[in-house]
């Protein structure tokens, strides 16, 4: 597999038309409170004939007075097993920020299902709608599409057809609102 070379900007950002992401920009998947907050985009895009995705994760802290970058990353949808490492990146980010939000400095950060209107696995299962439209064959996740509910708030049959294409992703297997923290 042949390496590229993205025309990047000074933070490592992919500069191409298509692929730019803007998780603060943006604010549709998030996960903490109306203060203190991890936000995330993806794009996918082609570039040389190859399909790329890259994910993306902003924290913003009032509290603390910051905004900074969390993770960026960037998958070759054209290797092995490339479904589950998409999804495990965007699991693996929404999971270091709860585990951000637990810390807390001292005092957890809840998450406010009413501020952002999604549980906090949102954006994991977004991610796994755009890459179906990109190639998954998934005839369970197909019939789910049209469910915007679905994704935005979770359903027993989309986190377990998530959880088949990648095991470890992290989404419940049964459906619980996030009412409490989800720090323990």
């Amino acid at each position: 597999m042949k390496t590229h070379n993205f025309p990047r900007d000074q933070y490592g950002h992919i500069q191409l038309e298509n692929a730019t992401t803007d998780p603060y920009g943006h604010l549709e998947w998030a996960v903490g409170s109306g203060d203190d907050f991890h936000c995330f985009d993806y794009a996918i895009f082609q570039h040389e004939g190859e399909s790329f995705c890259v994910l993306h994760s902003v924290i913003n802290s009032e509290t603390g007075s910051f905004i900074m970058d969390g993770r960026y990353e960037v998958v070759n949808l054209y290797q092995d097993n490339w479904e589950g490492e998409v999804l495990q990146i965007a699991s693996d980010m929404v999971g270091e920020a709860l585990d951000w939000l637990c810390e807390g400095g001292g005092k957890p950060i809840h998450h406010t299902i009413k501020g952002w209107n999604q549980d906090p696995y949102y954006f994991v299962r977004a991610v796994a709608r755009g890459i179906w439209r990109h190639g998954i064959e998934s005839e369970e996740i197909a019939s789910m599409s049209r469910q915007q509910r679905w994704f935005r708030f979770g359903s027993i049959r989309l986190n377990r057809a998530i959880k088949r294409l990648c095991p470890t992703v992290n989404l419940p297997v049964s459906y619980r609102p996030f009412k409490q923290s989800l720090c323990f």
